[in-house]
């Protein structure tokens, strides 16, 4: 756990709603000291509360609060009783907040099974046929629909495209933008004659999330996609309306989605939904009676003033449950974008998980933290997970790419590209950057690959003694090493009698290359020296002499 202050220690992300405006990132935390170690969890199918896990250091208190708003008297016939629970479980002391993801797992074995069977990279929107040689950058989800039949034939899954919790309405640059024209807008499009502008409307005076004030929550923005209002709907399927009425969960999946996953639909079956900017638009709170009478998740209450309200991200929750139920019922596939930046009880209805991000330039190379990099591959545990890099390839060059594979591979962790602005000049679309940068996708994507299929594992039976080297597992005969530090360096890693194995007379291996590594018995385990330039990963295969070496395998 992080420490807030001197008495107390939390690892808390903001939400804008409960108590202290936080929630704890991590659904359990741990305290160990000596030979001991004990562990609080929240279990996922309690699904999303807000609630912090903290240990308080005068009074030796390892605790769970939960931040609740409990239902009126009048209301408490018409609402389900609000319920809490926690998990208590000893932790390895040596191995400490490992040990207690290692456990959780154990515990709750379902809300972490793998169903996406495919690992590989991410392409957005462009149709993978169109890119040359396709089959070199191992692409296994497309984001979008417009290319099944040849995603078929290719091995690629497609998925069809939705962002749950929002409206991007178009406004004439005459409009003014202000609430009181965006609405006016609205009311027109829903009393109009163009269909789908209706529809649209329509799911917005549904369904729209409010505020205090009763006002529709709704923000005004100029990007390449659209430039108006972005209304912030609330995609819950059970909020009512009178049949026929569009709702936001009629419009992301009705009849006519449906109808793509259908033996024999038209164009191709569909292999799963795409959900967009999942944790977009979280910190809105929803206010709307309406909205707060079809939750089945208790209510918590804003941090100002204390009124009951539905976070927006619980909300979207509610829909990418009911979704992934629906779509697990056909074997299929949920994925979803902007997943594990905040919110860690996505990850328990999710197949596969990715997020966009910018590590700057050649020259300002900025990778995301081990502190992001462990709370996404934590929680998506053998789940895939996936990035896609918006960027200037131009800027970010050959030795940004490798620098960037480097260290998605030290996580297992499927790097992809899409573009600076997330719209234009798409990465995929622009050949004499895919094919300078083709040699790489050729020498990482097969490794990472490998390890995704091991799966990730937390407690890592292998240290490092140098602070700057880092230690990862996958299976039972990978370590990944990196040297996050900015100069080179010597270190020695030492892996541990249960990666070892009993009666037998390891080996260590180059996980890229086959090539053997010299290693030294000690007490402490099995010493292997390593030299690591500043950013460069490698992959150690333990193996036996009684196996094969692993560049035959």
């Amino acid at each position: 756990m992080s420490t807030a202050n001197t008495h107390e220690s939390v690892n808390l992300t903001p939400t804008h709603a409960g108590a202290t405006g936080s929630l704890s990132l991590y659904p359990f935390g741990c305290v160990t000291g000596g030979r001991r170690g004990r562990a609080l969890s929240i279990p996922p199918d309690l699904r999303p509360r807000i609630s912090r896990i903290g240990y308080h250091a005068p009074t030796h208190l390892l605790y769970v609060a939960f931040d609740l708003s409990l239902p009126a008297r009048s209301d408490a016939t018409t609402r389900a009783p609000v319920t809490v629970a926690v998990a208590a479980y000893a932790v390895a002391p040596a191995w400490g907040f490992r040990d207690a993801a290692a456990t959780y797992y154990r515990l709750f074995p379902a809300a972490f099974a793998r169903r996406a069977a495919p690992d590989g990279i991410w392409m957005p929107f462009t149709d993978p046929s169109k890119v040359e040689d396709v089959a070199d950058f191992g692409v296994a989800y497309h984001e979008g629909d417009n290319s099944v039949a040849r995603d078929d034939a290719l091995g690629i899954l497609s998925l069809h495209y939705t962002e749950p919790m929002t409206y991007w309405q178009p406004l004439a640059a005459s409009v003014p933008r202000t609430y009181e024209a965006a609405l006016a807008a609205l009311r027109a499009d829903a009393a109009g004659t163009d269909a789908k502008k209706r529809r649209w409307a329509q799911a917005v005076l549904t369904s729209g999330s409010k505020d205090e004030s009763g006002r529709f929550n709704v923000e005004f923005q100029n990007k390449p996609w659209a430039n108006g209002a972005v209304w912030v709907l609330n995609p819950n399927p059970k909020m009512p309306h009178r049949p026929g009425e569009w709702t936001k969960a009629r419009l992301n999946f009705g009849d006519t989605e449906r109808a793509r996953y259908a033996p024999g639909a038209a164009g191709g079956v569909l292999d799963g939904e795409y959900l967009d900017s999942l944790e977009g638009w979280a910190d809105h709170l929803d206010f709307r009676p309406e909205s707060l009478r079809a939750t089945g998740l208790p209510l918590t209450f804003s941090t100002d003033s204390l009124r009951p309200a539905l976070p927006t991200w619980f909300s979207v929750y509610e829909y990418a449950a009911a979704l992934s139920g629906e779509l697990h019922g056909r074997r299929k596939l949920l994925f979803a974008n902007t997943a594990l930046a905040r919110f860690s009880a996505f990850a328990l209805v999710l197949d596969v998980m990715g997020i966009e991000t910018n590590w700057g330039t050649s020259a300002d190379f900025r990778p995301d933290s081990d502190a992001v990099f462990n709370f996404r591959r934590t929680m998506s545990y053998h789940k895939p997970y996936l990035l896609l890099q918006n960027n200037d390839y131009d800027q970010f060059g050959y030795d940004a790419v490798e620098r960037y594979f480097q260290r998605c591979l030290f996580y297992g962790v499927f790097p992809s590209m899409f573009s600076a602005n997330a719209a234009d000049h798409a990465y995929w679309e622009t050949p004499r950057w895919y094919n300078r940068d083709r040699p790489l996708f050729r020498k990482y994507i097969p490794a990472i690959q490998r390890l995704s299929r091991a799966g990730w594992e937390p407690v890592t039976y292998g240290r490092s003694d140098s602070a700057a080297v880092f230690v990862e597992r996958f299976g039972r005969n990978d370590l990944t090493v990196c040297n996050t530090g900015k100069d080179d360096v010597q270190a020695t890693i030492t892996i541990q009698l249960p990666l070892l194995g009993p009666g037998k007379s390891p080996v260590v291996a180059d996980g890229m290359t086959g090539l053997a590594l010299s290693a030294e018995r000690t007490p402490s385990g099995l010493a292997v020296p390593v030299t690591l330039r500043a950013g460069e990963t490698r992959v150690l295969h333990i193996g036996s002499r009684r196996g094969a070496p692993v560049g035959q395998r």
